[in-house]
């Protein structure tokens, strides 16, 4: 008997929780099949919850063989289904893009991205010191500036290293500043050394919570201003409530630990975001362990 509603649901962040340096370990995969592979089929599903793009995500995690259900990426702004088909999808306007690659041009020591629906990641332009560089972007391609109205963009990433204290930015001032200027508009997230723009309202947990209610209706929710349409048809779910567990160690994930039934972050995670998990655990392998005795 295949379950179509899931009973239990983890959701997992990707950076700094299951993938580091670019690899995941053979326990953690190991491990997330053994979650998904439960009797009954279906009864525990994964979701791979993370501020990357649908490039990037893809890119970064399909070699290792994860049988994911469903995506949250962009930091929550779009869901996907287990073979990259949109659900639910946010944009950002140009007109917003524009405005806030007029103001971030100006701010040294950063470099600034931006994902698409159509592309690989971009990147827009950096003021960094000498010789600093990032493994958490690792594709892009340089984009002109006047293709901007070609393409529809979810999120701006900005990378913000600790050196960029040294020509004075702060990366708590620089997400201040964003948010007065443009918190209208859009939002803005922390994760470590990075800041995620991305359009209004979108958080791990507001994406969370789309899929959660797509589960217990099988019809997607109205996903109001900025939504892409043509959503695409799944299979019908029973409404069966779901137990939802979260794994994530930064900033990022807190809205998502907050909705969650129970959720772990780790030895390296931030005070905060400890404080605000039921468990702190070595690894995912540990985290699935626990929830899989009885």
């Amino acid at each position: 008997m295949i379950q179509l509603s899931p009973a239990r649901l983890l959701a997992s962040d990707l950076d700094g929780t299951i993938l580091f340096q670019r690899t995941m370990s053979n326990n953690d995969v190991a491990s997330l099949k053994r979650w998904h592979s439960q009797e009954p089929a279906g009864s525990h599903q994964l979701v791979c919850c993370t501020g990357k793009s649908l490039a990037a995500t893809r890119y970064c995690i399909d070699q290792f063989g994860v049988p994911w259900d469903f995506y949250v990426m962009y930091t929550g702004a779009v869901v996907c289904d287990s073979d990259y088909r949109i659900l639910h999808a946010s944009t950002l306007g140009n007109d917003v893009m524009l405005e806030v690659w007029e103001f971030l041009s100006r701010v040294p020591g950063i470099a600034v991205y931006a994902t698409t629906l159509d592309t690989e990641d971009v990147s827009l332009g950096e003021s960094l010191p000498q010789g600093v560089a990032t493994d958490m972007i690792q594709t892009f391609v340089p984009l002109d500036l006047a293709r901007i109205p070609e393409h529809q963009f979810v999120g701006v990433p900005i990378w913000v290293p600790a050196e960029a204290a040294q020509v004075g930015t702060d990366i708590d001032d620089l997400q201040a500043q964003i948010l007065a200027r443009f918190g209208d508009v859009l939002d803005c997230h922390r994760n470590q050394d990075f800041l995620d723009i991305v359009p209004k309202g979108a958080t791990k947990g507001s994406g969370l919570r789309w899929l959660l209610d797509y589960l217990s209706t099988g019809e997607c929710p109205g996903a109001g201003e900025g939504a892409v349409q043509g959503v695409q048809e799944s299979a019908a779910c029973d409404g069966g409530r779901v137990e939802l567990l979260t794994a994530g160690d930064s900033f990022n994930d807190l809205d998502m630990h907050r909705i969650a039934d129970i959720s772990a972050s780790f030895p390296h995670s931030p005070a905060e975001v400890q404080a605000a998990t039921t468990h702190v655990v070595g690894s995912m392998a540990e985290f699935i362990d626990l929830n899989l005795k009885h």
